[in-house]
């Protein structure tokens, strides 16, 4: 129930952020796929995006917090 809601807040912050961070003629394009046992969820924005520097730094931080 704890990864559910971590889960959860994850995909809120990342949806919330692709809204607020696109361009304001942008699109925000959420993709859910099931893919063999897993689910793959992309959200996709128009906004400036991160360096790939900070996306590891991030995606780092979420996998530490998961373990």
């Amino acid at each position: 129930f704890l990864y559910d809601e971590r889960i959860y807040s994850y995909l809120e912050n990342l949806i919330s952020n692709a809204i607020e961070y696109s361009t304001t003629s942008g699109e925000v394009s959420i993709t859910v796929q099931i893919i063999e046992h897993m689910l793959r969820i992309s959200i996709e924005d128009k906004g400036i995006g991160l360096s790939v520097k900070s996306t590891i730094e991030r995606l780092a931080k979420v996998v530490f917090n998961f373990s």
